[in-house]
């Protein structure tokens, strides 16, 4: 399916704001409800739109997340898809997917302290010690998402997440509101106070609270730009001072083709996530990088993302 003049705009609106009501989208986009509502349906059959989410910020929650890379040894398909389920099954981890390169598989995890990681990390090897060659776990000091401008042409904006923000005081009702928007962003009011057991009119006055104190940082379509061609690529930039690490990391998330950005405890290299039409274009940018900074540049390193299993900021 080609994107239409129509399908980005629609896009662009939602990649700031997934939870934008039709009517305002259609209004923002000039282009009649009707035809809003016929070109989402039309993206989500085509395989585009494959749903919409609520970015959660953990540390709001009391919770620090960390990365964990798995290279895998003697292994067969089977192997990989029981450890596949095994991750997605378990609510520490809010993000799976496979890849190419060094490492088998990368696996986003959530947990109170250091102890309940630790004690995650020793179910997974007890389960699966004799396919696991090695697993490397590095803890997030910062993790953004950004708009897909390279693909709709819309306005560039970040969602950050481990500000070193307070930590909110939360209910049950509250974090059964997130749970059900990590699932869906755009479920009704209706249904989410039925989901919470609480009124609609609390429902809505406790979703405001949880985006004023930037509990819910963002609410996101899952854009599948695979289906319309595109590669997936996570690098590694090496700098070679301190100084400039900050100016090649803003460089690199201005950049159109970048989606994602972390930060890494103790990490030397600038990390961040984007997307290229095939290896020539993806070169292509990572040598305006290198030309944009060539005393600060030193090197880079690549994976390409395979396959993705699933993000959910909260289950």
């Amino acid at each position: 399916m080609e994107l239409t003049s129509a399908d980005k705009k629609i896009l662009a609106l939602l990649d700031c704001n997934a939870r934008m009501p039709l009517s305002e989208v259609g209004k923002r986009a000039r282009i009649a409800k009707e035809t809003v509502k016929y070109r989402i349906s039309k993206m989500q059959k085509a395989g585009i739109l494959r749903g919409f989410y609520a970015i959660v910020d953990h540390s709001k929650l009391g919770l620090a997340s960390a990365r964990i890379y798995f290279r895998l040894k003697d292994f067969g398909e089977g192997d990989e898809k029981k450890l596949a389920e095994f991750m997605l099954k378990d609510p520490h981890c809010w993000g799976l997917f496979q890849t190419s390169g060094p490492h088998h598989m990368v696996a986003v995890i959530k947990a109170k302290d250091a102890w309940e990681m630790g004690e995650f990390a020793e179910s997974i090897r007890k389960n699966f010690w004799k396919i696991i060659e090695y697993a490397q776990i590095s803890i997030f000091c910062q993790y953004c998402e950004l708009t897909s401008s390279f693909l709709h042409g819309g306005e560039k904006k970040e969602f950050c997440l481990f500000e070193r923000q307070k930590q909110a005081r939360l209910d049950g009702a509250d974090m059964k509101i997130l749970g059900a928007l990590s699932q869906d962003a755009r479920l009704p009011i209706i249904s989410l106070a039925k989901k919470a057991g609480i009124s609609p009119a609390t429902a809505r006055a406790k979703l405001r609270r949880l985006v004023k104190e930037k509990v819910i940082v963002a609410f996101r379509p899952f854009i599948d730009t695979e289906a319309l061609g595109y590669e997936y690529f996570k690098v590694d930039v090496s700098v070679n001072d301190y100084v400039g690490v900050q100016k090649v990391a803003n460089y690199a998330k201005s950049l159109p083709n970048t989606t994602m950005f972390q930060k890494m405890l103790f990490s030397p290299v600038v990390e961040f996530d984007l997307q290229a039409k095939n290896f020539a274009e993806f070169v292509k940018i990572m040598d305006s990088i290198k030309e944009k900074f060539p005393s600060l540049v030193r090197n880079y390193s690549y994976y390409s993302r395979v396959k993705f299993f699933a993000i959910s900021y909260l289950k």
